[in-house]
C-alpha cells in the first residue's frame, strides 16, 4: 500500500490527472453520499444530547450543552462518520469494481494498450476521497450541531441564545481544523486500502467478495488506529502552543 501511495503522487506530479476521471470519482464520493451523511449525523447529533442533555441539566451545567455538541462533532464524531460511511460505501465499492477487473482482466488488457491503472484507476480516487472528505466533515459538522441544537432547545428545554453562545466560546477554529485534517487522512487510507485490495484480488467471485470485506475490515481498523495519533498529535500541539 505504501509503494502504491507513492507510486500514485509520483503519477500526479509526473502526468496530473484527467478531469473526466476525477469527475466521476467525485461524484461518486461526494454528492452521493450526501443522503447517508445527512441522515447518520443528524442522528449522532441529537442522539449526543439526549445522553448528555438532561445529566448537565441537573448539574446546572446547561450553558456549556452546545459547546460539547460542538467539540464532541468537529474534533471526533463527524470525520469518524464520514470515514466509516465511506468505508463501507465507497471503500467497498473500489475493491469490487477494480477487483472484478483484476479477475476479469481488463487491467491487464489495460497495461498492453499502455495505459497505467495507476494513473487510470488509483489517483482520481485517492484525490477524490481526499478532496471530498473534509468537505463532507464540514456538512456533517452542520447537520449534527443542527440536530443537537433541535432537541436541546425543543425536547430538554435549553435556552437557544446559551446553546449557541457556549457553541462559539468553546469551540475554537483549531479543533474545526483539526477535524478537517484528519478527515484527509482517513480519506486517503480508505483509498489507497480499497484500490491495493482490489489490485491484489484473485480467485475469481469469490477473491472479489473476500477482498472487498477484507478492505473493509482493514479500513476501519485503521481509521481507528490512525485516530488515536492523530489526536495525539493535535494535543501535543495545543499543548506547545500554550492553548492548556
Amino acid at each position: 500500500m505504501t509503494l502504491l501511495g507513492l507510486e500514485s503522487f509520483i503519477w500526479g506530479l509526473r502526468s496530473g490527472i484527467k478531469i473526466p476521471n476525477l469527475g466521476r470519482c467525485l461524484l461518486s464520493v461526494g454528492v452521493q453520499s450526501l443522503p447517508i451523511v445527512s441522515f447518520t449525523a443528524l442522528f449522532t447529533g441529537m442522539v449526543l444530547v439526549v445522553q448528555v442533555g438532561n445529566q448537565f441539566m441537573n448539574l446546572g451545567a446547561e450553558n456549556i450543552i452546545g459547546g460539547v455538541v460542538g467539540l464532541s462533532l468537529t474534533r471526533e464524531m463527524s470525520p469518524l462518520i464520514v470515514a466509516f460511511v465511506l468505508s463501507a460505501r465507497i471503500g467497498s465499492s473500489m475493491a469490487a469494481e477494480i477487483g472484478t477487473m483484476k479477475v476479469t482482466e481488463q487491467i491487464d488488457a489495460m497495461q498492453i494498450l499502455g495505459a497505467n491503472p495507476v494513473r487510470e484507476l488509483v489517483l482520481p480516487r485517492i484525490l477524490a476521497c481526499m478532496i471530498f472528505t473534509p468537505l463532507l466533515v464540514i456538512y456533517s459538522n452542520a447537520v449534527g450541531i443542527f440536530g443537537g441544537y433541535i432537541v436541546a432547545v425543543y425536547q430538554i428545554g435549553v435556552n437557544p441564545e446559551l446553546f449557541f453562545q457556549s457553541l462559539t466560546q468553546m469551540v475554537a477554529p483549531h479543533d474545526f481544523w483539526s477535524g478537517l485534517i484528519k478527515s484527509s487522512g482517513f480519506g486517503f487510507l480508505v483509498a489507497i486500502i480499497g484500490c491495493h485490495k482490489g489490485l491484489q484480488t484473485q480467485g475469481g467471485a469469490k477473491g472479489v467478495g473476500t477482498a472487498t470485506t477484507e478492505s473493509v475490515v482493514l479500513m476501519i481498523t485503521s481509521i481507528l488506529v490512525s485516530n488515536y495519533f492523530f489526536s495525539l498529535a493535535f494535543f501535543a500541539w495545543m499543548k506547545w502552543n500554550g492553548y492548556f
